[in-house]
């Protein structure tokens, strides 16, 4: 897969992810888009790479927010590009959507190897936002994992 082509997948998947989850939440989402990459995300030490690919060590437990190009420049890696990458609204920030991208560890430049290819979009997969506990249909806040976290860390600290 070129570059071009690559960006052009990215934006549409993201531009998907975003106009998905306006039918999720209660925010308004802006279209102006930053991405929030969240690489190695994939258990990479079951099967042995195939020759055509790449895992790059000095991914594991990195993240990294940024705006498209840069995004561009950090999946896309000397024709290769991660197997897979889920996308999905994560918040708001400013006057941006965050779309949060879980990529795969492992790097490829065989196109046969990219994961949702049915979907038209390969290597990319939409999903909702993160849904809150007994979602019932109704639109809710993505900031009910921040309150989520605020009252697990305020039990934590009482203790």
């Amino acid at each position: 897969m070129d570059r071009d082509e690559f960006a052009t997948l990215l934006d549409a998947a993201a531009r998907w992810a975003r106009d998905y989850a306006r039918g999720f939440v209660l925010e308004s989402l802006p279209d102006a888009m930053t991405f929030r990459l969240l690489f190695n995300q994939s258990n990479d030490d079951i099967e042995p790479l195939r020759g055509c690919e790449l895992v790059f060590p000095e991914d594991d437990g990195r993240q990294r927010s940024c705006r498209g190009p840069t995004a561009i420049d950090e999946l896309w890696r000397d024709g290769r590009v991660p197997e897979w990458i889920d996308l999905c609204v994560s918040a708001v920030e400013r006057r941006s959507t965050v779309i949060e991208a879980l990529c795969c560890g492992r790097f490829t430049d065989d196109d046969r190897l990219l994961y949702h290819r049915a979907e038209g979009r390969p290597p990319f997969h939409v999903t909702s936002p993160v849904l809150p506990p007994g979602y019932n249909g109704e639109r809710f806040t993505l900031r009910w994992m921040d309150r989520r976290r605020r009252w697990r860390l305020g039990r934590i600290l009482r203790r």
